[in-house]
């Protein structure tokens, strides 16, 4: 399973977007009220004892200047787009999403952890095909991943990045999938940018509830040491931490929401090695299809 990519060495990661653009309504000119429609003048007496009341038609709206988008938008009570993608919309669509979505069954599962490759191999037959944002200090801010379960134990992945245009490639063997012992090799990071494939070799050990991961890959001839571990509350939720060794990355706390068997949520945050205090932020949503059927 595959996390997002690490950023390539001496690459310089621009991207910067507004999730909300201020939304400016034109509105009406004023024009002062022609004193000559009052119908009744207020009389001498009433003026002095400040009981008076003005009686006047209503003003015409011939001398205002309304744009027509507005008079619309005033009609039918509508308002300014900002207003409506707010944190209420967002939380509207959560529970939606929660509440109409099939339930998970059993066999829901997560895709690897924050940072690191994990050992079990993408079952035979499944694409799963992610979007995932994170701090250009991460990686590529803008990444789309494919990933595909070839045989029970043969899986690759694709990476997109699109700040900058990049194309970054993997692929994972199971030499031991049998439960609760797992050993994957393969490589990660193979790159049109120019980055050499990085080879891994990663073990794990899972339980119902428990999993954990320890291995290592070659980076730039350098060994780096990768660690992981996840808990399995229940169907829906997991909480996961991972850590790699090497200055350029992170240690990470995040949870995976599975709402059912194909679509999940993964928010992380990344803490860097080489400077604890800088933070980074990370999700990704994934999305499954059960393209075929396994032979049995």
């Amino acid at each position: 399973m595959y996390p997002a990519p690490p950023p390539e060495l001496g690459q310089i990661l621009i991207g910067a977007t507004s999730f909300r653009t201020p939304t400016t309504v034109s509105r009406p000119s004023k024009s002062p009220v022609d004193r000559e429609n009052f119908d009744q003048r207020l009389s001498g007496d009433a003026a002095q004892d400040g009981s008076a009341i003005t009686k006047r038609q209503q003003a015409s709206l011939e001398g205002f200047n309304v744009p027509k988008n507005v008079q619309i938008a005033k009609r039918f009570g509508m308002i300014k787009p900002s207003k409506i993608f707010g944190c209420g919309f967002c939380l509207w669509v959560i529970s939606w999403l929660y509440l109409t979505l099939p339930e998970p069954s059993a066999l829901a599962t997560t895709k690897g952890l924050n940072q690191i490759v994990t050992p079990d191999v993408q079952p035979q037959g499944d694409l799963s095909l992610s979007f995932q944002w994170q701090g250009q200090e991460i990686a590529n801010p803008y990444e789309f991943q494919a990933e595909l379960g070839i045989t029970k134990w043969f899986e690759i992945a694709i990476f997109q990045g699109l700040k900058p245009q990049e194309t970054i490639f993997g692929c994972e063997v199971g030499l031991v999938q049998k439960d609760p012992w797992l050993l994957t090799t393969g490589f990660v990071n193979w790159s049109t940018r120019g980055e050499a494939p990085q080879p891994l070799l990663e073990a794990g050990y899972y339980t119902e509830h428990h999993k954990l991961i320890a291995g290592g890959l070659i980076v730039h001839g350098r060994p780096e040491a990768v660690l992981g571990y996840a808990y399995d509350y229940d169907k829906h939720w997991r909480f996961q931490v991972d850590y790699q060794s090497g200055k350029e990355n992170f240690f990470t706390v995040g949870f995976t929401w599975s709402l059912n068997d194909e679509f999940q949520i993964n928010p992380a945050i990344y803490f860097s090695n080489d400077h604890p205090e800088n933070i980074s932020g990370y999700i990704v949503f994934t999305y499954t299809w059960h393209i075929w059927q396994p032979r049995k």
